[in-house]
Order: C-alpha cells, then structure tokens, then sequence
C-alpha cells in the first residue's frame, strides 16, 4: 500500500509548474482578450499590432520604444509636439543659451568648431561666425567671376604671350598688365627689366673688419720657435682693426667648461645646494570649453541624422505621392513605411554607439580635470527623451497620418482619405 501510494505522488505534476503553466495561460487569454477589444474598436489599430508590433516584436521591447509606444496610446500628436517644444526648452537652459541660439546650432549651418565657439560665447558669436562666412561666400564668387573673365581674356592671347606668362618671370603686376595690354606690354616690360640690369651697381665683396686681409710684408711664424713659414700677408692700413675682447665675456677654459645651469649631483657625503628653480604654472582647465567641445561633436552628428531621417521621410512621401489617386489610402502608406523600418533600426543602432563614444570621452576628461561628471547623465536623458519624442511623432504619424496643421498641400487634404 505505501509503495502504490509513493507512485501516485510521484506521479503528479509539481506544485510551483501548475502555478507557472496558471500564469502562462492568464497572460494568453488575456492578451486574445485585449486583442479582440482593440479589433472591436479600432481595426486599423489591430492591423497595425498584427502586421507590425508582433513581427517587430524583439526590436520594439527596449525601454526607449516601450516609452515612445506609451506615449503614443496616451497623448494626441499636438500633446508630443507641445513635449518636443519642451525637451527642447530644457536643452537650452542645460547649455546657458537662448530658444533662438538653439535653433541656430541645430540648423546644420556650423562646424563643431564653430558650435563649441557659439555655446562658449552664449551665441554672441553668431553675428561675427556669419558675417566672416558671408564674406567667404563673396570673395568665392568673386574670385569665380575674375576667373571667368582672365579664362575669356586667356583664350584670346597667342601661344607665346602664354609661355611668358606661364615662365615665372614676372609679378603677379606685370602678369595683369600683359593680360590687360593682351600681350602689347610685354615687350616694354622685357626692356625695362633688362635696363635695370643694365644699371644695376656691381656687388662688391663685404670685408670682414675683425679679420685681418693677406699682407705680403708679414710673416707667420710656427709655435715651434724655430723655422717660419714663407706666407706673406697684406693688409691694408685703413682695414687693419685691433681687435678688442668684450668687456663681460667669461673665458671658458678646458679645466672650466661652460655649462648649462642644472642642479649639482650629490656624490658620496659631499652634498650641495641644488639651485631652486620656480615651478612652471600648470595651465587652468576650463571645463565649461571641454563641456561645450563635446556637446558640439553631439550637434554635428544629431544634425547628420536627423538630415538622413529627413531624406528618408521625403523619400517615403514622394512614393505615395506616386501612387494614382485611388490607392493612396492608410495601408499604402504603413505598406511604404515598412520597408524602411531595418533601415531606420540600424541608424538608430549607430547614432547610439557614436553618442556612446562622444559621451565616454567627455567623462574621462571631465574626470582628468576634476570636473563635475554629472552633465553627462544630464545630457543623456535628454538625448533619450528627444529620441522617444520623435518615435512617438513618426509613429502616431505612421498610424494617422500627418496632423492637420503640417499638411502642406491643400488638395491632398481634401483628395487623400488618410488626409483626415
């Protein structure tokens, strides 16, 4: 009897794997419940959790796409452009800069160098970074239309004319006046310059006053005392300098080199005084420039992004708008959209990575300097939070369309179906 009960027992199905298989069933029921309130009212909304969600599945379960897809089901397109208008106000009171000298960061119009220079002078400046590339863009298109015409006059003078020109000969002056004289002036130029030749004082010889000239009437003797050597010098009397030591030179004999001040050696027991040599002043590090240097690296790239998000955008728009009339309706739309959604993941993978990067090496050089690190995590929740705002924006998009007030063409608003 003990051991038929002992086998019923074992054969029985654990506690704690009915409470699991319990729980798992709970969540299916659940979720075929949910899923047949979301049919009952919106079938767009369950075709879109069908065809998209669930196919999707393993990239939207991060934090940040959960996030986007939250705040899609519980705000209206105008309340995540009032949040985007927000994010944004908080940007520009981490950085110490103005709405309108965020915009002007933002618009892809400047260098990191120039944006770092911008957040360190507060957009003072903007003014001085314009003019200077107003005056660049000038002198281009004014160097474009002299080049035009020197290329109209060029081709209009003779082979030799050129080979003149071209020969290095000349100044840039005398080039300008041949060009303008279309050869004429290159023959006066040519006697000019030899005339100056002509002219020009013979160069004489500099004389050395400090050494002696030759003198046929000297003798030199060898340090020997005995023998001389039969080398006559001449030097003329009007040349011949005594020559004096300077008042502070410090002979340097073989026993007493000359050298450099450094400490002395301490050798054995004989200890001497180093000389005292003042620290070299260690350069302050402004924090507030590494801050801004890296947070212009940042701009750069979201400005390189949100540009390839932008082209992708009018690229999708311009295939719908190639559909004939009748088929420019919601699913055409999700349809196009589709096809980019691998594509958009792996920009948003590489943009993560470079904001990584950005990141950790401002955190090492705020570390190195003794800087307060926590802008850091400042600055990446921000970048997060403006990253789930656009996902929430492109999505609500992408489920209903463009809201009324971005609709730029009157006639597809009243034409297109999904305009509504």
């Amino acid at each position: 009897m003990v051991k038929e009960k002992k086998e019923k027992k074992t054969g029985r199905i654990p506690l704690w794997a009915k409470i699991i298989l319990g729980i798992l069933l709970g969540i299916i029921a659940l979720f075929v419940i949910a899923m047949v309130v979301i049919w009952i009212i919106s079938p767009d909304l369950f075709m879109f959790i069908i065809t998209f969600v669930i196919p999707n599945l393993p990239k939207l379960l991060t934090a940040n796409n959960m996030k986007a897809a939250w705040i899609v089901f519980t705000s209206s397109n105008d309340a995540i452009v009032e949040q985007i208008e927000v994010n944004q106000q908080n940007k520009s009171e981490t950085l110490g800069v103005s709405p309108e000298v965020l915009e002007a960061i933002e618009s892809g119009k400047y260098t990191a160098e120039e944006i770092a220079i911008i957040l360190d002078t507060k957009g003072e400046a903007i003014a001085e970074i314009d003019a200077a590339k107003l005056a660049a863009s000038e002198k281009i298109d004014e160097d474009i239309e002299n080049a035009d015409g020197v290329d109209d006059i060029m081709s209009e003078l003779s082979s030799e004319v050129i080979a003149a020109i071209e020969s290095g000969r000349y100044t840039e002056d005398e080039i300008a006046l041949i060009i303008e004289s279309k050869g004429d002036a290159l023959a006066q130029i040519d006697a000019e310059k030899e005339q100056k030749e002509q002219t020009k004082p013979p160069i004489e010889p500099a004389v050395d006053a400090q050494k002696p000239a030759p003198d046929e009437s000297q003798t030199v003797h060898s340090g020997n005392g005995g023998e001389s050597a039969n080398v006559n010098i001449t030097t003329p009397p009007a040349v011949q300098q005594p020559q004096t030591a300077p008042e502070h030179a410090t002979p340097v004999t073989p026993t007493q080199p000359a050298t450099p001040d450094v400490p002395p050696v301490t050798e054995g027991n004989n200890q001497q005084t180093p000389t005292e040599i003042a620290p070299q002043p260690v350069p302050a590090v402004n924090v507030g420039e590494i801050v801004n240097k890296h947070v212009a690296k940042l701009y750069i790239l979201k400005n390189r992004f949100v540009s390839e998000l932008a082209s992708l955008e009018k690229k999708i728009k311009t295939q719908y708008s190639s559909l004939p009339k009748d088929q420019r309706v919601p699913t055409s739309r999700k349809e196009i959209a589709k096809q980019y959604i691998s594509f958009v993941s792996s920009l948003e993978l590489e943009c993560d990575a470079e904001v990584d990067g950005i990141l950790a090496d401002l955190k090492a050089e705020l570390t190195k300097a003794g800087g307060d690190v926590a802008i850091v995590d400042t600055v990446r929740s921000q970048y997060e939070e403006e990253k789930s705002l656009k996902k929430a924006y492109y999505l609500d998009v992408y489920m209903n369309g463009l809201p009324a007030s971005e609709r730029a063409d009157t006639k597809e608003k009243q034409n297109t179906p999904d305009a509504e």
